[in-house]
């Protein structure tokens, strides 16, 4: 970590990304905690590379590109493991989810789409570079985080549009907002990854899913229309009755008729 902050070589900062990630998918639990937990007061941009630029040649500065979005998809794989409570190359049983709140699920699915997100930002102007061993290495293992981010994605949509029917209005658009923006990153992500994890029958669900929500949304806009509406002709009722047993008399106290 300490070689990473200190260099402004493109090329070295991509190696210790990628020594990284392997840590991330194969290195010992206490190795993955370590990196889990850095700094200790977490964050989204932790590796601090934000604005890494190695401005040597032209080739360096589309290097750079992918320094900057590699350490954001790395960034993005550990605040998936710090939410879901365990690291993407060991999923959860899918039966252990039917227990959890809708909030809770909500939350889990907005830090995954925040990584397919990520995913799509991928420096398209410099796809050239895959031509490179290291980068087309780099490209392999984003891809394979991604299949477990789908499968997760899945589950946590599957377990959701089960439950419809009980969720408030507010977690229904906050389910639908969370599969707008993963649809949103599909033909960006396809720039990088081409046919490479397409799964066809994650795709097929979030379409009919998404279609439910809205018919779920409106039933439910249109049901709280109606309360309002009831509630008003209740109040306008009550006052024209109370009205009719009143009237104020010339001495000007209220009589009853």
């Amino acid at each position: 970590m300490d070689r990473l902050h200190r260099t402004k070589d493109s090329s070295v900062a991509l190696k210790c990304l990628y020594t990284i990630h392997n840590i991330i998918n194969k290195g010992s639990f206490i190795l993955k905690d370590q990196l889990a937990v850095y700094p200790s007061s977490g964050g989204r941009n932790f590796l601090n590379l934000s604005t890494f630029r190695d401005g040597s040649d032209s080739e360096t500065c589309d290097m750079s590109a992918w320094v900057r979005w590699y350490a954001g998809i790395l960034e993005q794989n550990l605040m998936v493991s710090r939410i879901l409570g365990y690291h993407l190359n060991s999923p959860r049983s899918k039966n252990e989810i039917i227990g959890f709140l809708n909030s809770d699920l909500l939350k889990e699915l907005d830090v995954l789409v925040n990584f397919a997100d990520h995913l799509g930002n991928v420096p398209a102007d410099s796809l050239y570079l895959q031509r490179k061993s290291l980068v087309h290495e780099i490209v392999r293992l984003v891809s394979e985080d991604y299949r477990s981010v789908q499968r997760e994605i899945f589950v946590r949509v599957t377990e959701l549009g089960a439950r419809m029917a009980s969720l408030s209005w507010s977690e229904c658009t906050e389910f639908l907002s969370c599969i707008n923006r993963f649809e949103g990153c599909k033909d960006r992500i396809a720039v990088l990854l081409v046919n490479r994890n397409r799964n066809d029958d994650l795709w097929g669900l979030i379409k009919e899913t998404k279609a439910n929500l809205v018919a779920a949304i409106e039933k439910k806009e249109n049901k709280g229309k109606m309360v309002v509406v009831a509630t008003a002709d209740n109040e306008s009722n009550n006052l024209t009755r109370f009205s009719q047993l009143f009237r104020l008399a010339p001495s000007g106290r209220w009589v009853e008729f």
